[in-house]
């Protein structure tokens, strides 16, 4: 975006409303209702348009608040969302261009197979999005920001950034599509922590959990960890596709919970493990709605108060859980979802979530 480093996409109002404290521009994707539209002009966002009706409702917002509406138009080049034809974008951007009320910042469209390898069908839509552009430019017309690609599509087509990309996978270090760590450095910038409560001593033969589900099949140490199902601990998102890969990963996920659940990999750790002290600790018995169960047996030195880190995705997060933001290992704030502005932190000494 002109002038502004570090633009943010967020695909509605209500997201952009918590991003607008970090000061950056912000691009709504989603196309608007009148009342979602005006809060979003009132606050200075650009927003999405995808054809003459909304940009002219938009448009009607900025000059009945005195402003300019600033918008991208989508274009539908094959994903057959959101979008205009591509065959009406030049006559449909000269016409905006000349209403009062509405800036045509942009113009960009959407992929539909960037992950695949190779993105046939992305490759067909940037040059159905290219010669968008050259009849724009025939006309006379330059809109200043393009954009086409996400984060597969910036991988398989680095040619084809435009003005700008917008990537996500690769922000959180994702290889989404499984040739990333053969091109870049990635990282996991995000991690979900919690401290140890209670750790106690259970007989070979007792029961714990919900259920008495499980027993222990040895003397062991059971810790109790503050995190549960209500913190996303044990959910994972089901894909209903028909591809016969995702088909035959989703039977392999439930007959692996099963036979955890029978005790063929040894403890019966129905739900995975977590990381404490550098060790794999199992989640034993069911996970509580704030709670569970992990077994630390082999690890002495876990006690009360030790971190443990879990493997948990992160769009099933709370969003409630604090954020402890770090800068080369050094804690630089907190923030829970209460917070409309970062907190420093006064003290690493507490337990915390992040």
């Amino acid at each position: 975006m002109p002038s502004a480093p570090s633009p943010t996409g967020p695909p509605g109002s209500e997201e952009a409303l918590e991003l607008k404290r970090f000061r950056c521009p912000l691009l709504i994707f989603n196309p608007l209702s009148r009342e979602e539209a005006e809060v979003a002009v009132r606050h200075g966002f650009r927003v999405s348009v995808v054809g003459r009706e909304d940009a002219r409702a938009v448009a009607e917002i900025g000059r009945s608040t005195g402003s300019r509406a600033v918008v991208h138009l989508k274009v539908n080049t094959g994903l057959g969302r959101y979008g205009a034809e591509p065959e009406e974008v030049p006559e449909l951007v000269q016409e905006l261009l000349t209403w009062p009320g509405l800036e045509v910042e942009g113009l960009y469209t959407h992929l539909a197979d960037s992950l695949s390898r190779p993105p046939r069908a992305s490759r067909r839509q940037l040059e159905i999005f290219e010669g968008t552009l050259e009849a724009l430019e025939a006309r006379g017309l330059y809109l200043p920001i393009r954009h086409a690609l996400d984060s597969g599509g910036l991988l398989a087509f680095p040619g084809s950034c435009y003005d700008m990309v917008r990537i996500g996978n690769l922000l959180y270090g994702l290889d989404v599509a499984g040739d990333a760590r053969e091109k870049l450095d990635l990282r996991d910038p995000w991690a979900l922590k919690a401290r140890l409560g209670q750790v106690r001593s259970v007989a070979k033969g007792t029961p714990v959990g919900y259920g008495w589900d499980f027993r222990a099949p040895r003397d062991m140490r059971v810790a109790v960890l503050p995190v549960g199902y209500h913190h996303g601990l044990g959910l994972e998102p089901v894909s209903k596709t028909y591809r016969f890969s995702n088909i035959l990963r989703n039977t392999l996920k439930r007959l692996i919970l099963r036979l955890r659940l029978a005790g063929v990999f040894g403890v019966r750790a129905c739900n995975g493990y977590v990381e404490v002290c550098g060790r794999p600790a199992p989640i034993v018995g069911r996970v509580f709605m704030g709670h569970a169960l992990i077994d630390v047996t082999d690890i002495p030195e876990a006690e009360p108060g030790a971190v443990a880190t879990l493997s948990v995705p992160r769009s099933l997060v709370n969003p409630r859980l604090a954020r402890v933001y770090f800068q080369g290992g050094q804690a630089l704030r907190i923030r829970s979802a209460a917070e409309t502005e970062p907190l420093e932190v006064p003290s690493m000494d507490r337990a915390v979530g992040g």
